[in-house]
């Protein structure tokens, strides 16, 4: 029988951070202290997800508890055009001349570990928990996880997406409302900036329409916001950008300190952009996306990301953050810097008093 969000001691879900955040360390402490933990494993093959998935096994001892793998619903792949190509790579030279590394160049295709062999891995280590981005899988993907005990659940930035994700058998929907950082789970690829309902509006919009269970994601910082969306219809909250300060994640520490800093001095500067990956994100502003983020010269997801992932690492291993992605929701300024299980400790007693 699959996992159900009322078995969780604490209503809280630990979202999956692909791109380093999320860690098999964070994960367990989240899932120890009565939530449920995630991997972010999008990009990651089936060997290392399968080694993810054991550690974090591991780590949570005997406490047994849910752990939700997170992959994306990767695009049909797209042929571009050898100018669009060239123009992409020319627009970031100046950016590995300021890093000293050599000129990024666009990968051969496939841009992404193949889903089926991702989802192999999935299969052999049974997770309690199956979550999706960027679309409906089709109902043999869910037929299959519900035969093996695993729950599905989708992301939905609106109540059409909430429905389709129904649909297809799934067994919760997460409500992602405008302020969630990272990358913005709607199901189509416009150009168009993100435009969308706050995560409790957007609950109140689709719970009262569906039959299955609705988790509240973006902008959740403590108990008080997470008792509100509670009441708002929601069973549950998911929360990310509340634990990227927590040592337990993988947040590089240039990453950390520009979220501190930003979090005192200019707690405004986070936005959407579309320059890192080819999808919108949200984050912190910094040099990347303020030199690079013009619509005619970003190419599609994932090519984009393939393009920039050696310069975001780059980046990292020079403990610059003006250059990776430092994703980060809208109430950045709220955030706490303590050892996750005690943020979870917190946040359950935060509830208490508020719900």
């Amino acid at each position: 029988m699959a996992f159900a969000l009322s078995q969780l001691r604490v209503p809280i879900i630990q979202a999956p951070m692909a791109g380093g955040p999320s860690t098999p360390a964070l994960a367990a402490a989240c899932i120890r202290a009565g939530g449920m933990g995630s991997l972010g494993v999008a990009y990651l093959d089936a060997e290392r997800i399968a080694q993810d998935i054991q550690q974090t096994r591991a780590l949570c001892g005997h406490q047994a508890g849910p752990l939700n793998v997170n992959l994306f619903m990767f695009p049909p792949p797209v042929d571009l055009r050898p100018a669009q190509v060239d123009r992409a790579e020319a627009a970031l030279r100046s950016i590995a001349e300021d890093l000293g590394v050599p000129a990024a160049r666009l990968p051969a295709a496939p841009w992404h570990p193949p889903l089926a062999e991702q989802l192999d891995a999935v299969w052999s280590a049974r997770p309690e928990v199956l979550s999706l981005h960027f679309g409906v899988p089709d109902q043999a993907l869910v037929q299959r996880a519900h035969a093996l005990g695993i729950a599905v659940c989708v992301t939905a930035t609106s109540l059409e997406e909430a429905l389709a994700i129904e649909a297809v058998g799934a067994d919760f929907v997460i409500a992602q409302g405008i302020e969630a950082g990272g990358h913005r789970g709607e199901f189509s690829l416009s150009t168009d900036t993100p435009r969308g309902l706050p995560s409790l509006e957007l609950v109140k919009l689709i719970a009262p329409r569906l039959r299955i269970p609705v988790v509240a994601a973006g902008g959740l910082m403590n108990g008080a916001d997470i008792a509100l969306a509670l009441r708002a219809g929601a069973v549950a909250a998911q929360l990310g950008t509340a634990f990227l300060l927590c040592p337990e994640a993988g947040t590089t520490q240039s990453y950390r300190e520009l979220l501190k800093a930003t979090a005192q001095q200019n707690p405004r500067a986070i936005r959407f952009t579309r320059a890192f990956s080819g999808r919108w994100a949200q984050g912190v502003e910094n040099a990347f996306m303020q030199r690079f983020d013009s619509l005619d010269i970003i190419l599609p997801f994932p090519a984009q990301n393939a393009l920039t992932g050696p310069l975001r690492s780059a980046a990292a291993q020079r403990h610059d953050a003006q250059y990776q992605s430092c994703w980060s929701g809208r109430e950045l300024a709220r955030i706490r810097e303590m050892p996750a299980e005690r943020l979870m400790q917190v946040l359950a007693e935060e509830i208490a008093r508020h719900h």
